[in-house]
């Protein structure tokens, strides 16, 4: 979460967290997409195309 989410909101972009781990997020740093695995990465992407 940290190394990834803190530099993409910094940034200004966004971002998908898959959190294998179930952690919990840092409210600070939303909106994020949140997956726990890629397949629900991939999802999220190939309904934004609808």
């Amino acid at each position: 979460m940290y190394w990834d989410m803190k530099a993409r909101h910094e940034l200004g972009l966004r971002g998908i967290w898959v959190n294998r781990r179930g952690e919990a997020g840092n409210p600070d740093w939303l909106p994020y997409g949140e997956v726990s695995d890629l397949n629900g990465a991939a999802e999220l992407l190939l309904a934004s195309q609808d």
